[in-house]
């Protein structure tokens, strides 16, 4: 039981804290009610990600509700006046909202409303894409716009430590993140070593970066990348919409005998394959943060204008 001096001085601290990520995201505020005032609706909503970027307190969730609305609203106008398909980052933010405000019963309909317009652009491969797409936005911001070196920085940091088996999982899981997926590190024997989670989609990896191509993939690897699956299932919540999908990174090319039924359904990425694909998925985030960087509506290039490089 805590203390009345205790319970004081938590509060203190929470309100604090809301305090300064509030303060922190005032310009933001300001540069989006400009932005608006002039019609500027790219830079509107680049604004609004500046400041869902800085209010993250969980004490904060009416208020990130709000710049959700307010982001959906950016995207809504961006629809209407320059790219219909600017819809899918409107449903998205209104979702978002409607999770962090759930007792405002609007947002459902603000969500119909935006899907009546944009039903010939919706299945579930636009909404993962459009998760992504807004967390690399927002990553954009926070490493700075104009700038690129922290971008640099962290692009190099990430495939320097992709090299090295005792970095691997470390590196693979900010990888992720920097793609735009939710990513985190497994902890403990039986969990998966790394997952990336989109809207619709979960990739759970088992890194076997220590392995060697001369060697051949055991059972118990295989196993152990067959069971992250059912982990997943029984330890986080789960859409039965959502799509799980396994996949072992190895530099072994060959499989003991004894794996074989351990494999049925779970997919195989070379090792050194990986490493390259992350070298031309970085190589793509530069060409995209050069677009965020060089044009004000970059939110309207998108995805759709990424090179053809196989990366992403």
């Amino acid at each position: 039981m805590k203390s009345h001096k205790e319970d004081v001085a938590e509060r203190e601290h929470i309100t604090d804290s809301c305090t300064e990520e509030l303060s922190s995201a005032v310009q933001s505020e300001i540069d989006y009610q400009k932005a608006l005032w002039y019609e500027h609706f790219p830079e509107a909503l680049h604004a609004t990600l500046s400041v869902l970027e800085k209010i993250k307190h969980r004490d904060l969730r009416g208020y990130r509700a709000l710049w959700h609305y307010l982001a959906g609203s950016a995207n809504g106008l961006l629809s209407q006046t320059v790219d219909a398909g600017e819809t899918h980052g409107a449903l998205w933010h209104f979702s978002e909202a409607k999770k962090a405000a759930p007792k405002v019963s609007w947002h459902c309909t603000l969500s119909r409303n935006i899907s009546r317009r944009s039903d010939k652009y919706q299945n579930d491969n636009d909404m993962d894409t459009e998760k992504q797409v807004v967390a690399i936005e927002q990553m954009f911001v926070k490493l700075g716009s104009v700038s690129s070196i922290k971008f640099e920085k962290r692009s190099s940091d990430i495939l320097s430590k992709l090299n090295s088996a005792s970095t691997f999982e470390w590196a693979h899981k900010e990888l992720g993140s920097f793609l735009g997926f939710s990513s985190e590190n497994g902890k403990g024997d039986a969990t998966p070593d790394c997952w990336w989670l989109a809207e619709n989609i979960d990739v759970v990896f088992e890194d076997h970066a220590r392995g060697a191509k001369t060697t051949s993939l055991g059972a118990e690897k295989a196993r152990q990348a067959a069971n992250h699956t059912k982990w997943l299932n029984e330890t986080h919540t789960v859409t039965k919409n959502m799509k799980i999908v396994p996949v072992i990174i190895s530099p072994c090319v060959r499989a003991m005998p004894s794996a074989f039924p351990q494999l049925e359904g779970v997919k195989y990425w070379n090792l050194e394959e990986f490493r390259i694909w992350a070298r031309n998925a970085t190589s793509v985030m530069r060409h995209l943060k050069g677009l965020f960087h060089q044009e004000s509506n970059w939110v309207c290039v998108r995805v759709r204008n990424v090179p053809q490089t196989g990366a992403i």
